[in-house]
């Protein structure tokens, strides 16, 4: 022999990014969804997340959309709230998500409230109601309504108007009804006329 110690290949192990046992055969690349410290074993990414092929640590394991990182696991993301890369973010004020939301988008303007999806969400205009969402809908010409209506139903007509829902009706001719009136029977004869057979 010439002396030089003999190379015992047991004695190798693969670096972090590869698994495998050293037989000669070398060290296989870790497969997408796992990571691997080095060594002869991958471990698969913790339940909702993904990693890229020769990951290398658990923290490589991205959570999914619409969950967030709790310590080393991916849990759902709450109501209220979306969830990219594993972080939660709140939804605007007077705005609303549903579980496991993964963008911003996902946030809807309640009910009384108006403005783009991930937005701001403002007040519903006076002479609108807003059911919740980017757009308010008019009451119509004859109608009004309070400012945050929610309701088709907060539409009420102007005074010599009849009706409901914004659904407004003009009162018979010389008649006259006050603000809010629902039926042809609260348009009364204005000033110098009577009703027929009085």
């Amino acid at each position: 022999t010439d002396g030089s110690a003999a190379v015992d290949s047991t004695a190798c192990s693969c670096v972090a990014g590869f698994f495998g046992t050293y037989d000669g055969g070398g060290c296989g690349t870790c497969e997408a969804n796992h990571f691997c410290e080095g060594g002869a074993t991958q471990t698969a990414c913790p339940d909702f997340s993904t990693s890229s092929a020769s990951s290398e640590a658990i923290g490589d394991c991205a959570c999914i959309g619409g969950y967030k990182r709790v310590d080393n696991a991916c849990e759902p993301c709450g109501e209220d709230t979306w969830c990219a890369a594993g972080v939660e973010h709140q939804c605007p004020t007077d705005s609303s998500s549903e579980a496991l939301s993964n963008e911003a988008g996902d946030c809807v303007c309640d009910a009384a409230f108006v403005g783009p999806n991930g937005g701001t969400c403002a007040a519903c205009p006076a002479n609108s109601y807003c059911t919740g969402g980017a757009a308010a809908t008019s009451c119509g010409t004859h109608a009004t309504s309070a400012l945050g209506s929610d309701q088709a139903s907060d539409c009420d007509c102007v005074s010599g108007y009849y009706g409901s829902s914004g659904a407004c009706t003009v009162c018979p001719d010389n008649t006259d009804a006050s603000a809010g009136s629902t039926l042809v029977g609260e348009c009364t004869c204005v000033a110098g006329f009577t009703a027929a057979g009085d």
